[in-house]
């Protein structure tokens, strides 16, 4: 089992401390590192035997690993106590770190990865939509069209419409 850092903005923080995320999707790179079956035929060679099969190894581990979380964070300006930017309790004075710099000492969050895949961005279900954290009422909600704004929001303009070749992390929070 190895333990790997992967950083999350606030709001995906708060979604997995409150028990709604479960999942996250992460571009591969390069994309051209997938084989999929169809390209296999095309050079005639025997498809891959997991389908869309990637060329390289997760860089986020495999089902067993640990992902601890970077998030922004600071030190409390008056008591010298860690804080965290997604917990949203702290003076307007405060000097955020970026998640990047987050020690792993100070992380607060471990994820045990339970499942790895990859996949087009846009074939994303209804249900890993809500998996993904997006959504905070599923009833009444659109929750891939809510996932694909969150996209396009982290990753830039029109960045769902190009429709990557995603690594889907499925994870499980350990209590620390």
């Amino acid at each position: 089992m190895r333990e790997r850092p992967i950083l999350f903005s606030g709001q995906m923080v708060r979604a997995i401390l409150e028990g709604r995320k479960t999942q996250t999707r992460r571009m591969v790179k390069p994309q051209a590192a997938i084989l999929t079956d169809e390209m296999a035929r095309g050079f005639g060679i025997r498809p891959p035997a997991v389908e869309n099969a990637p060329v390289i190894p997760c860089p986020y581990g495999q089902p067993g690993d640990r992902l601890w979380v970077r998030e922004a964070w600071a030190v409390h300006p008056e008591t010298g106590s860690l804080l965290y930017r997604a917990d949203d309790e702290a003076p307007a004075d405060t000097r955020w770190k970026p998640s990047i710099h987050l020690p792993r000492k100070h992380s607060r969050i471990l994820l045990e990865m339970t499942s790895i895949r990859v996949e087009r961005l846009q074939t994303i279900s209804w249900e890993d939509a809500l998996a993904e954290g997006t959504d905070n009422d599923p009833a009444t909600t659109n929750a891939v069209g809510s996932f694909a704004k969150y996209w396009d929001y982290i990753n830039g303009a029109e960045a769902w419409d190009m429709n990557p070749w995603v690594w889907v992390v499925g994870f499980k929070k350990v209590e620390v």
